[in-house]
């Protein structure tokens, strides 16, 4: 298991001649490196849940896509209050709820879709259609799940360790 330290200091050694330039830059190809790997595979480690995200009548906008997102990891849900789960459909455009649905329907949720990002790559996921307030919860609300594999957070302490110091160390190595 490598720190993030013994980790650059590695990287630094295989550089004969080590150029300034280069010097400053391992840290990032570290974590550059780090993100490269998980961009090929999923691990355990990467899945993540949101949640519960609580619908609001008459509104399609449920909640911001979290920012470590990566890919759906299975189908979106809701979950009933007596425990059922229910699954949604993940629209892989805005045709898809625009077919379905009219601008004023409504019922449970049928259909998630992410909003279009801002410059900044913040988005929110939709429900489809309009959130009807006939939930069995006390709110009439439906509580939404969204099961999705995540980005491990980038390294930044000298001491710091993550999953993948730990268990893809020469391959986070080599590939830095």
């Amino acid at each position: 298991m490598a720190t993030y330290s013994e980790i650059q200091t590695r990287v630094r050694r295989r550089v004969i001649d080590l150029p300034s330039a280069v010097l400053t830059e391992v840290p990032k190809l570290i974590n550059e490196a780090m993100k490269s790997i998980q961009r090929k595979h999923n691990f355990k480690v990467m899945k993540s849940l949101a949640g519960p995200f609580t619908t609001t009548v008459d509104t399609n906008t449920l909640g911001a896509v979290p920012s470590n997102f990566k890919e759906y990891r299975g189908l979106p849900y809701f979950v009933d209050y007596y425990g059922a789960y229910h699954d949604i459909t993940v629209a892989e455009n805005i045709q898809s709820p625009n077919d379905r649905y009219d601008a004023t329907d409504k019922n449970s949720p049928k259909v998630l879709l992410e909003s279009i990002p801002t410059d900044a790559n913040v988005r929110n996921w939709l429900v489809y259609p309009l959130a009807d307030g006939y939930s069995d919860w006390s709110d009439g609300e439906y509580r939404v799940y969204v099961p999705y594999w995540r980005y491990v957070a980038d390294l930044s302490g000298d001491t710091e360790t993550s999953w993948v110091t730990t268990s893809a160390e020469e391959l986070l190595f080599c590939k830095a």
